[in-house]
């Protein structure tokens, strides 16, 4: 067995073409056949399906890809940490959703204090997709993303666990006019709907706004979409629509004299606050972090959950908070517990 056979496979999986694959492993065709056939050898089934003038892996050769794409990532991941353990100051790799990279983020390494400024810290803050997929390579430590039991990551249970940190809630909101008052009515009327500013498939806002009942509104056609809340949020100050947006990021502009409003105050997703984690070792700064970091009890990942009751009609939403609980310091729903970590 060779590990450059895994890579093989990946390569003829991507191309579909036998020399354009050798030319991707800088390999002749020959030699590069030769190669691939060695591997079904030594599996004992065929992993390419080589009856047509188009190349397919054969199950037993999707099988493989998956087996090699999840050895080429423990491997990447097992040679960053040892790189990492043989630092004087190892990088703390920490991945976010735009959002919360512009206010839960920040507001989570204040509350941290030394912990956090003792190293150096890296934030890659991009949309969910983008971030679930540095996790599953191994090229971030700790994820920050919303979460609601509707929508859950589609990480592999097994491999992450994830801590509560604070709360929030998406609420949908406009312009607001110059008595008050919202620039659009929801629900809106079917022969004039209300323009809607919308996340696109790629937000894990955008998957929590679609599963969840809260968000249903009737009388609204989808103009606008993006991956990114602040562009959202930009176009509904323009008086472009309707977004639903974390409270966090539009708290000041529904303010008094704010140029946004909420649309109802019946409307809101309440969304918890999390920072996933692999299960495994992330080595001793990473693990000495997660010391600091305490107040709800560690979860595994699942592959579902049960929608939350829907506040009822006509009572004022709660602020959003996002401390982080930290020892000594509350948590907004139950008091802190001393010691609490990731298991």
């Amino acid at each position: 067995m060779e590990m450059s056979w895994f890579e093989d496979l990946s390569a003829l999986a991507k191309c579909l073409n036998s020399s354009r694959a050798a030319e991707m492993r800088n390999v002749t065709q020959l030699a590069f056949s030769r190669r691939v056939r060695a591997f079904e050898d030594w599996v004992g089934h065929p992993l390419v399906d080589r009856s047509s003038h188009r190349l397919e892996l054969t199950a037993a050769g999707n099988v493989m890809l998956e087996v090699a794409d999840e050895v080429m990532r423990s491997l990447e991941a097992g040679r960053r940490s040892a790189q990492a353990s043989m630092e004087d100051r190892p990088t703390l790799r920490f991945a976010s959703t735009h959002a919360l990279s512009l206010t839960a983020f920040p507001r989570m390494l204040r509350a941290l204090g030394p912990a956090a400024t003792a190293v150096p810290v890296h934030l890659y803050a991009d949309n969910m997709v983008a971030c679930k997929r540095l996790m599953a390579e191994g090229l971030a430590d700790f994820l920050l993303c919303h979460h609601h039991p509707m929508a859950p990551t589609r990480l592999d249970p097994g491999a992450y666990s994830w801590m509560v940190i604070g709360t929030n809630r998406l609420v949908p909101v406009c312009r607001r006019e110059a008595l008050g008052q919202p620039v659009f009515a929801v629900p809106g009327d079917p022969s004039d709907p209300t323009p809607l500013l919308a996340f696109d498939g790629n937000s894990g806002m955008g998957r929590i706004v679609e599963v969840s009942p809260h968000a249903r509104i009737d009388g609204t056609r989808t103009n606008f979409t993006s991956h990114l809340a602040v562009a959202l949020k930009a176009m509904a100050m323009d008086g472009m629509g309707v977004a639903w947006l974390p409270l966090s990021l539009v708290d000041e502009e529904l303010g008094e004299g704010g140029s946004l409003c909420e649309v109802r105050g019946d409307y809101g997703i309440p969304v918890d606050v999390v920072l996933l984690r692999p299960a495994r070792n992330l080595g001793q700064t990473a693990e000495a972090l997660v010391e600091c970091v305490g107040g709800q009890p560690v979860r595994r990942l699942t592959r579902g959950g049960q929608a939350r009751p829907r506040r009822a009609h006509g009572t004022r939403p709660p602020p959003y908070r996002i401390p982080v609980p930290v020892r000594g310091v509350d948590h907004p729903r139950r008091p802190a517990r001393p010691g609490a970590r990731f298991r």
